[in-house]
């Protein structure tokens, strides 16, 4: 035994007994910093309210980190308003974690102006986590080249989230060379984000065999997010035993998109009680995608009140499916002025079956330039509806030429509307 370690008074060594059951020998330190490295020791075997009060010394003695880990020790007990003070105490003593989960908590609040400021305060004093949830919210400005600058820093400090942000942009900038060395880095240095992000390039490339591997390593090391990824690729393939397991294992793991991929094959299985429930976790749980499912059973079911509710739900969520189903029910009912609201919204943000929705309404309404203007969108965008409906207008314009192309090209495409509107053009 070390000189440090001494036999401790009976009253003290009486509440270790308590603690562990067993006897160990232990005297706590005086200082502030130690009173840090006491609650550390404890931390695993003692009370909460024997670390709270190690963590509370270390605190009162300006010891940030002590401020810092009270704050999650008080999170975890239900206290979050003084959770929240003892991390504000620790960002403005200079411990920038303080500073980093205050960011967090304002993002989640939808306060971005605040969180960006906790953020700019902890990248700017080395909290890497900092640089990249700023660089997500686009750094101060909003901007994709401040959100590269932001991510560049973290990934050259060591930070592999950063390389995975990074590897994104590079991604969605059309370079996927740059975009597999910035994942590979990350998942070669434990990130398990770019393990699932490079998972994905080989799904996109067909290489299902090395995207699996890649899911399943971050599966392995309890990375949900992978385990869900390998699920969609294993229902994509056709294996839906396998997809089932790893549905569970996300579910269960509280990634409610496994519960609602789990609750699709309870409904491919004619358990739709079951589905019900598990898209209601879901949906109670906050992913959006599991309200739109629920939504579209009650619709199915003709119960349209209940369907708007949880349609609508999703689309304030920013499910842009919730959007398009909520905007089909109004167009239903006869309540085209909200319809068209809806489907503008959503077809704005880049959903192309929402274009389509929009055109049909216009096309119903005689709005027939309107029409054209965005099934040529919806066409553009490789949706073959929309190059089928376009179709429909060149033909009425007495287009036959145009009109066949088009059908043709929906047709290849896979839309059946286009290869039987191309029969009947022919039999003309």
């Amino acid at each position: 035994m070390s000189s440090e370690r001494k036999m401790l008074s009976f009253s003290a060594f009486f509440v270790l007994c308590l603690i562990g059951g067993s006897m160990w020998y232990y005297i706590p330190k005086k200082n502030a910093e130690n009173a840090f490295e006491d609650a550390k020791f404890f931390f695993k075997s003692a009370s909460k309210t024997i670390v709270r009060s190690f963590y509370q010394k270390a605190c009162d003695g300006e010891v940030m980190l002590g401020c810092y880990q009270l704050g999650f020790l008080e999170d975890k007990l239900g206290n979050k308003t003084e959770a929240k003070k003892m991390w504000q105490k620790a960002c403005d003593g200079g411990e920038m974690g303080g500073c980093y989960i205050l960011g967090i908590l304002e993002d989640s609040s939808g306060n971005k102006k605040e969180a960006r400021r906790f953020f700019q305060k902890g990248c700017s004093r080395g909290e890497m986590r900092g640089c990249i949830y700023l660089g997500f919210l686009g750094g101060v400005s909003g901007s994709k080249t401040e959100a590269r600058r932001l991510f560049e820093k973290a990934c050259d400090g060591s930070a592999m989230d950063g390389c995975t942000g990074l590897g994104n942009l590079e991604r969605e900038s059309g370079n996927k060379t740059e975009a597999r060395r910035l994942f590979q880095k990350a998942c070669h240095d434990g990130e398990m984000s770019g393990c699932n992000n490079l998972g994905l390039l080989e799904d996109e490339s067909g290489n299902k065999a090395e995207a699996r591997r890649l899911y399943q390593k971050a599966c392995d090391v309890g990375d949900i997010i992978g385990c869900l990824f390998r699920a969609r690729l294993e229902y994509e393939s056709g294996n839906k035993k396998e997809a089932r397991s790893l549905y569970q294992k996300a579910c269960a793991g509280e990634e409610m998109n496994g519960c609602v991929g789990l609750g699709t094959l309870e409904l491919e299985s004619a358990n739709e009680t079951k589905a019900r429930r598990l898209y209601q976790l879901a949906c109670n749980g906050e992913e959006m995608n599991g309200c739109t499912h629920l939504g579209h059973l009650e619709h199915q079911s003709g119960n349209k009140t209940k369907a708007r509710r949880l349609y609508q739900k999703a689309c304030d969520g920013e499910d842009m499916n919730g959007c398009r189903y909520l905007g089909n029910l109004e167009y239903e009912l006869g309540n085209y002025k909200e319809a068209r609201t809806i489907y503008q919204k959503v077809c704005d943000g880049g959903e192309m079956n929402a274009c389509i929705g929009l055109g049909n309404l216009e096309y119903e309404l005689g709005n027939k330039k309107e029409a054209r203007t965005i099934y040529q969108k919806a066409c553009d965008g490789a949706n073959m509806e929309g190059c089928a409906g376009l179709g429909v207008l060149e033909d009425e314009s007495g287009k036959k030429r145009e009109a066949k192309r088009l059908f043709q090209k929906a047709c290849d495409g896979g839309e059946m509307s286009g290869c039987a509107e191309l029969g009947i053009l022919k039999l003309k």
